[in-house]
C-alpha cells in the first residue's frame, strides 16, 4: 500500500505534510483531507485497504522505499495515511520497533511521530503521551539537548534564574528550535518579568529575525505591532507571517484580510498590504489586548476547549498539548513533594 500511495497520490501527500507545517490550515482540516484521501482509496483500490499488514510487512515495505528516493516528508505522510487505515494496536507497535539509532530512520520516525500527535486524543493521558512522543525528537540528539530538557522541565517547576533564561534561550538557537512549539511552550510558562528579560536577550544576542520570532512565541500581541512594521526589512517574512497568525489566530482577520495574510507569505505586495491593513485596524483594538498571553487567538488564562482544539494549527495544538502534559507534570512533583 505505501508504494502505490506514493505512485499514485505523492501530489496530495505533499500538499498534506505543506499544509501541516502552514498556520493558515486546521488540525480539523489535516484530518479531514487525510480521510478525504482515505476514502478515495476506498474507491478506487479497495482491494488493497482489505489486505491488514502485519508491523514486520510494514517496516520491510517501509525500509525498501526509504532509499532517499522519497523525501522523508512524503514517505512519512504516506506511513500515516496506512496507519490510520489500521488497527491502532499496528501503530503504537510500528512506531516502537523503528530503530531510534538509525539515523536512515529516525527522520522518517520523527516526522511520523509528530503527524501523529493530533490522533491521540484530548485527555491528560494523551498529552502526557503526545508529550513522551516529541521529547525524542527534540531533546535525545546530542549533550546539549538533554540539557535544555532538564531546564524546559525544571521551568514547570520553579522559575528560572535569570542566568538560566538566557543559556536556556541561546540553547534553543543554537539548536535551532526558535521556531519550534518546545520555544512557544518554555515561554509561556514564565512571567512577565521574565519574558521581558528573554526579549530584551534575544534582540542583542540573536539575529534580528530570531529575536522578532522570539517575541511572537511569547503570544503575547503587544509585540506584534513591531514585528509587523519590520516584515519589509526582512529578508524571509514569512516566518513571522506565521508567528502573527499563530499568536492572533483566526483574530488576525479583526486587522487583515484572510487573502492578504495568505499572501504575505510570499509576495512583497501583499507584505505592504498587510501593514498598511494593520495600523489601520489595530489602534480600535489595541486596549483589548493589553496584558492577554494568547495561542492562535485564545486566552491561555481561559480552558481552550476541544471544539477550539480543532481550530488551531498543528504547531499550536502541540503547545497546548505540551503546556497541559507539563501541568500535569508539576502536579504529581508537588503532590509527591507534600
Amino acid at each position: 500500500m505505501l508504494a502505490m500511495l506514493l505512485k499514485a497520490h505523492s501530489n496530495t501527500l505533499n500538499q498534506l505534510h505543506s499544509a501541516q507545517q502552514n498556520p493558515f490550515y486546521s488540525v480539523d482540516y489535516l484530518m479531514q483531507a487525510r480521510q478525504q484521501l482515505i476514502l478515495k482509496l476506498h474507491a478506487y483500490d479497495s482491494e488493497v485497504l482489505q489486505v491488514t499488514l502485519s508491523v514486520a510487512q510494514l517496516l520491510q515495505a517501509f525500509r525498501e522505499l526509504n532509499t532517499g528516493e522519497v523525501l522523508a516528508s512524503t514517505l512519512a505522510e504516506a506511513c500515516l495515511v496506512t496507519l490510520l487505515t489500521s488497527p491502532k494496536k499496528l501503530t503504537h507497535e510500528c512506531v516502537a520497533q523503528l530503530n531510534e539509532n538509525d539515523e536512515k530512520e529516525l527522520p522518517v520516525k520523527q516526522l511520523l511521530v509528530e503527524k501523529l500527535a493530533i490522533y491521540r486524543g484530548r485527555t491528560e493521558t494523551a498529552y502526557a503521551q503526545t508529550f513522551d512522543a516529541l521529547k525524542p525528537i527534540y531533546f535525545s540528539q546530542s549533550a546539549q539537548h538533554v540539557e535544555l530538557f532538564k531546564a524546559f522541565k525544571q521551568a514547570a517547576i520553579e522559575l528560572p534564574t535569570t542566568k538560566a533564561l538566557f543559556k536556556t534561550t541561546n540553547d534553543f538557537a543554537e539548536l535551532n528550535l526558535i521556531n519550534s512549539p518546545l520555544m512557544s511552550a518554555y515561554l509561556l510558562l514564565l512571567d512577565q518579568q521574565r519574558v521581558n528579560h528573554v526579549c530584551n536577550f534575544a534582540s542583542q544576542a540573536l539575529s534580528r529575525e530570531e529575536a522578532l520570532q522570539v517575541m511572537l512565541h511569547t503570544g503575547m500581541p503587544k509585540y506584534v505591532p513591531l514585528v509587523v512594521s519590520l516584515l519589509s526589512d526582512v529578508e524571509d517574512a514569512e516566518p513571522l507571517i506565521n508567528g502573527i497568525k499563530r499568536c492572533l489566530g483566526t483574530e488576525l482577520d479583526n486587522f487583515v484580510t484572510y487573502e492578504t495574510q495568505v499572501q504575505a507569505q510570499t509576495d512583497a505586495q501583499a507584505i505592504v498590504d498587510f501593514q498598511q491593513q494593520f495600523n489601520q485596524h489595530w489602534p480600535e483594538h489595541e486596549s483589548y489586548y493589553v496584558g492577554k498571553t494568547l495561542v492562535y487567538g485564545y486566552a491561555l488564562n481561559q480552558p481552550i476547549d476541544r471544539v477550539k482544539q480543532q481550530g488551531v494549527d498543528q504547531q499550536s495544538w502541540q503547545v497546548i498539548a505540551i503546556l497541559n502534559a507539563l501541568k500535569l507534570d508539576s502536579k504529581n512533583y508537588q503532590e509527591s513533594v507534600h
